[in-house]
């Protein structure tokens, strides 16, 4: 029997992005996702989410829970009005701040943060099935276009995930 312990769990996790690449201190953004193993942020996908949005928003809360012990909640429709709003997918609040899964070419995705709202987003195939976690079958296939999901997977390697084994020791 293996015994697995979190080693080295984070108090804090957030997000740095510098829009201009090499411009030092300039346009520096930052959204902190949890502070001292509470989560303050949340994670938002638009009402009728596609396939591939829901299962990156609960993608991105099991491997921040896995790294910080917060779980983000998920809400569904319009943002909280307090703390950090991570927008998964299209949605109202996505469409409000100009991005739409329309505008982006097959499996391109957009990876923003702009004050307290980070942007994950990107082409999906318009399927609006219910995702459900525990069931493999209910997932977006893999060759579907799933663009939100890329974006979710590369925010979190930005955050210091790593994959190097496809199970749970991975």
């Amino acid at each position: 029997m293996i015994n697995i312990r979190k080693i080295a769990m984070r108090r804090k996790l957030s997000w740095f992005m510098a829009p201009f690449v090499g411009v030092v201190g300039m346009g520096l953004s930052a959204a902190t996702l949890v502070e001292d193993g509470k989560p303050e942020a949340s994670i938002v996908i638009g009402a009728g989410a596609t396939r591939s949005a829901q299962f990156a928003a609960l993608e991105l809360q099991w491997h921040v829970e896995k790294m910080t012990g917060a779980k983000l909640p998920i809400v569904e429709g319009a943002a909280p009005e307090k703390g950090v709003k991570i927008l998964v997918g299209e949605s109202g609040d996505a469409r409000r701040l100009g991005v739409k899964n329309s505008d982006f070419k097959s499996q391109e995705y957009l990876v923003r943060v702009k004050g307290d709202t980070v942007i994950l987003s990107g082409r999906d195939k318009e399927d609006a099935g219910k995702v459900d976690y525990r069931n493999a079958k209910t997932f977006p296939d893999r060759w579907e276009e799933c663009g939100t999901c890329h974006a979710v997977y590369d925010s979190l390697e930005r955050l210091g995930a790593r994959w190097y084994l496809p199970t749970g020791l991975g």
